[in-house]
């Protein structure tokens, strides 16, 4: 019923037993992955935010395609590509801005699609989770941007609006010819 000194469950394994499963799977191993199918397996490890940007786990050319990530990933990198369509499709008094925002918004949902491409292909470096970093990293750093140059053209544009529409109010009417 009761046992001393050791946990009743799944009996232990040895570490070279250990290494001859890991070794089996299709995917070479490494020191990350390895830490990984341990977990599936005997649900003693739990991977830190410190093991996310660890070398051998961002490098990795090609990570284990089995993820729980691609449907969102999918919705986020689609809703960007909508996005762009409909920033470029709807009228707005300022078309500097809708080309900046389409630019941002197309180019990073369809470098993420092709990443998701490369993930579910098991493609080296391309499916790797340094691109996903890369492209994620990108997008925000160039959404700043866009809202930096936004918050300080905007002002200036509608200073200029107003002053056209004040110099238009005081000029006459063009008069409709009947012919």
């Amino acid at each position: 019923m009761f046992s001393r000194g050791r946990k009743v469950g799944k009996p232990r394994v040895s570490q070279s037993e250990m290494w001859k499963r890991a070794c089996e799977s299709p995917l070479p191993p490494t020191s990350l992955r390895m830490k990984l199918w341990l977990a599936s397996q005997h649900n003693n490890f739990t991977m830190t935010f410190k093991d996310v940007f660890t070398k051998s786990y961002l490098l990795d050319p090609t990570p284990s395609p089995e993820s729980r990530l691609y449907v969102p990933l999918l919705v986020l990198f689609l809703i960007l590509i909508i996005l762009a369509i409909v920033v470029k499709v709807l009228p707005l008094r300022y078309d500097q801005m809708a080309k900046r925002y389409s630019a941002t918004f197309l180019t990073s949902g369809a470098i993420g699609l092709l990443h998701l491409f490369g993930r579910y292909e098991t493609l080296p470096w391309l499916g790797s989770r340094l691109v996903l970093l890369l492209v994620l990293s990108v997008f925000i750093i160039w959404m700043l941007i866009n809202i930096v140059w936004a918050l300080k053209s905007i002002p200036k544009h509608t200073k200029d609006l107003k002053k056209q529409d004040r110099y238009l109010k005081y000029l006459p009417n063009a008069k409709s010819t009947i012919k």
